[in-house]
């Protein structure tokens, strides 16, 4: 019998390491190479950014042209843009002293006005009464209107005023177009003012200049602050006018800021939106009873005092802030509290938001850098005013026989 041999190869024994090893050393040659090109991507964008003139926009917010020689009747706001084609050129700086400065007081030589080419006209006149005069940006009148017209001040902070829109796009002009030759609606507001400073102005207004109706408009941040409240407000913009040193401020202190072009290029949006962010959750706090039970007090009482007022028909409107009006709007909470006191406390209330709500938000700013309401937004405002007024409290648009006025 013959034996039969079997022969077996057999692969030699460390042939699979070798073959792992090879695997490895491949993937890792890969995940080398795209590491590095990445590095290599990131470091020519970063010497793109640093030769071209590409980066973060700044925020260049709106200079004050003020000619010196008409003792503070006149002034202009200046804009780098015009997105609404609402401003008009900058006067002629050639002839005259003027001043042109920033938000906190910096000074810019005139020649820098071409950064900000874009201007609004602000002129005043002067209302007599018998404590003083009060600067109004409007026409002059007479201390008594004339027979057979119903004259109402509409009164309020910068909203009303009209910041950042010409003349004939404030709210109260638009109001009076509206209302047609039997009203006179005059524009009785100042930047800043606060409700319980208006209720001033209601009295005045009502007593020697023959307002008989008044529209008092309120903004989230007319309630006072408490002063734990005031030491927050370091960062914050008031969503109405960016502050680019406050901005500035934030960018530089976050996380990211450095001397990347590109980190700065990707994460310029951050710092804005975070402050808006935690301006929002402010406002709110400044109407929280546990943070600011004083000036929710003095803000209920102020309305109790415009509700009292002799001879003037007061209402309340409550005109939103422009932020976030797209979806939920942000401030609402505040409406629905401020509302509920102006009414226990007597006062006609309407609340604009709902007819502001699903706008697109920046297309109701004055400016990127400038959140007042431009013309379009005053005009749904007015709209809204007169609907409300000719529902709900039609006798605020009788016209009637003009009281005895007080001499000023």
């Amino acid at each position: 019998m013959v034996a039969t041999t079997h022969s077996t190869t057999l692969a030699p024994a460390d042939a699979s390491p070798r073959k792992r090893l090879a695997r490895m050393r491949r993937w890792l040659f890969r995940l080398t190479a795209l590491v590095a090109g990445l590095v290599l991507g990131l470091l020519l964008v970063e010497l793109a950014l640093r030769v071209l003139p590409i980066g973060p926009q700044p925020v260049l917010s709106k200079r004050y042209l003020l000619p010196l020689d008409t003792q503070g009747m006149l002034e202009y706001h200046c804009y780098p843009s015009d997105p609404h084609g609402e401003f008009t050129s900058p006067p002629e700086t050639s002839q005259g002293r003027w001043r042109l400065i920033d938000f906190a007081k910096h000074e810019y030589p005139l020649a820098e006005l071409r950064d900000t080419p874009h201007c609004v006209e602000y002129r005043f006149e002067y209302a007599p009464f018998s404590r003083g005069l009060f600067k109004i940006r409007d026409r002059k009148y007479e201390a008594r209107p004339a027979d057979g017209v119903l004259r109402i001040a509409a009164i309020g902070d910068s909203f009303v005023f009209g910041e950042g829109v010409p003349i004939e796009r404030t709210l109260g002009r638009q109001l009076e177009a509206k209302l047609g030759p039997d009203f006179e609606v005059i524009n009785a507001s100042q930047s800043g003012l606060q409700t319980d400073q208006e209720v001033e102005l209601a009295r005045l207004f009502a007593g020697e200049f023959g307002c008989r109706r008044a529209i008092v408009v309120f903004l989230a941040n007319d309630v006072v602050p408490s002063q734990q409240l005031l030491d927050r407000q370091n960062l914050l913009t008031d969503l109405v006018n960016v502050r680019d040193e406050r901005v500035g401020a934030l960018r530089r202190h976050a996380w990211n800021a450095g001397p990347s072009r590109l980190a700065n290029l990707i994460f310029s949006r951050d710092a804005l939106t975070r402050v808006t962010d935690m301006t929002i959750q402010w406002y709110l706090d400044c109407y929280d009873p546990a943070q600011n039970a004083d000036g929710l007090a003095r803000l209920a009482d102020a309305f109790r005092q415009l509700a009292a007022i002799d001879d003037c028909q007061v209402a309340l409107v409550m005109y939103p802030l422009l932020e976030g009006l797209e979806g939920n709007w942000p401030l609402a909470p505040i409406h629905a509290r401020v509302g509920q006191m102006a009414r226990e406390a007597g006062l006609p209330v309407l609340d604009l938001a709902p007819a502001f709500a699903g706008q697109t938000t920046n297309e109701l700013w004055v400016h990127t850098s400038d959140h007042h309401p431009n013309g379009r937004a005053n005009a749904i405002a007015v709209e809204a005013i007169l609907k409300w007024l000719k529902s709900d409290a039609p006798e605020f648009l009788k016209p009637e026989a003009p009281a005895a006025v007080h001499a000023p």
